[in-house]
């Protein structure tokens, strides 16, 4: 069989020649190569030790337990100063006493007035029941022995008050005035705080407080154990006893105020000022709970919680299930699925495959996680 030949149409000119024989070359050669896209970047962390990372190291103040600004509830002129700055006091001590002299008079008139007040009213009632004196004298006469009574009450109230006496056993921390000075009601003469037990005070951040509050009302053998450490006592440890969490966060730091109760060491003096090292032993608590950012975590099809781990030999992505707890702020909890030196993929993880190829976001920072 021949081969059939090509022909060009009937009167085809030169230039429709020269654009076949150009399409013919053009299918001949190799189609250009096709950019294969570089792998998505992504923006890691790693899981630090659930034993180092349990342990924290917060600052801590000293305050007074029970403190109390004293005045007198009488203004008069100080006659006496019994007590001097650090000195100890019981409950119901005197620790000083106004001038009397007025007082002693006001109360001497006014037991007069009352002597006088009470024989006319027992006078009354005898002549009432007699129909010698009206209803209404004897009304008036009974109101002035009541105001008489009242009256007496007062200045002796007022006789006691002469004496500023310790609400509760504990030191003097400051005096505010100075013997023979005129004082007036309500002005403050001593400083009084406790001495039996001191606060020790620290802000904890919100992704830990809620765990320090369920230990704070968990039995005994669960509680979390908080100890503070001083400078004068290298090396020493003491144990502190939990007493009352804020309700409300600080508005700029975004820490909750968290109190604990100290018993004053017996080898120096814990003044109220002073600061202190407070370790939290998270995991005396719950064991290993990693917190990480909440972005870093997604669900599969069955509303499964997974995290996305990076091989760093391999640069490839691996799911990986795990048990959450709860959330706060931008932060949860990991209870189970996590072991420290897991390499997370913290963003993205919306549109990673499992086995993805990825790199290491540019100029990304690397972050710690809070395992507590």
């Amino acid at each position: 069989m021949k081969p059939r030949m090509y022909r060009a149409p009937v009167g085809a000119g030169p230039l429709f020649v020269c654009i076949a024989v150009s399409g013919l070359l053009s299918a001949c050669q190799e189609p250009p190569p096709t950019e294969i896209a570089p792998p998505p970047s992504v923006r890691t962390m790693e899981i630090g030790s659930a034993e180092l990372g349990g342990l924290r190291q917060l600052p801590g103040r000293i305050e007074a337990s029970e403190r109390a600004e004293l005045s007198f509830r009488v203004a008069g002129k100080l006659q006496q100063l019994s007590v001097a700055e650090g000195d100890q006091v019981e409950q119901g001590q005197a620790l000083a006493t106004l001038a009397q002299q007025d007082f002693k008079t006001v109360l001497a008139d006014r037991e007069a007035a009352f002597k006088r007040a009470a024989a006319d009213f027992k006078r009354a009632g005898e002549l009432i029941g007699d129909g010698y004196i009206t209803r209404r004298d004897f009304d008036q006469i009974e109101a002035r022995y009541k105001r008489t009574s009242a009256s007496l009450g007062q200045a002796k109230a007022d006789m006691e008050y002469t004496v500023l006496r310790a609400p509760f056993a504990g030191i003097v921390a400051r005096r505010h005035v100075e013997n023979h000075e005129e004082v007036v009601i309500g002005e403050p003469v001593f400083s009084l705080r406790s001495s039996d037990s001191v606060d020790v005070k620290f802000d904890v951040p919100e992704s830990l407080i809620i765990l320090v509050e369920d230990a704070a009302n968990s039995p005994g053998q669960d509680r979390i154990a908080v100890t503070a450490r001083f400078s004068a006592a290298p090396g020493v440890e003491f144990p502190l006893a939990f007493k009352e969490i804020a309700k409300k966060a600080d508005p700029k730091s975004k820490t909750f105020e968290v109190t604990y109760l100290m018993e004053p060491p017996e080898a120096f003096n814990v003044l109220p000022g002073m600061t202190a090292s407070v370790t939290i032993n998270m995991p005396s608590l719950r064991g290993a709970v990693f917190n990480i950012p909440e972005r870093a975590v997604f669900g599969d099809i069955y509303m499964q919680p997974k995290v996305w781990l990076l091989d760093t030999e391999a640069m490839s992505v691996s799911s990986r299930p795990v048990r959450v707890g709860r959330l706060t702020g931008d932060s949860i909890e990991v209870l189970d699925g996590l072991e420290p030196g897991d390499v997370l993929v913290t963003s993205p993880t919306n549109f990673l495959l499992e086995g993805q190829q990825v790199q290491f976001a540019p100029n990304a920072e690397p972050v710690t996680p809070e395992s507590v």
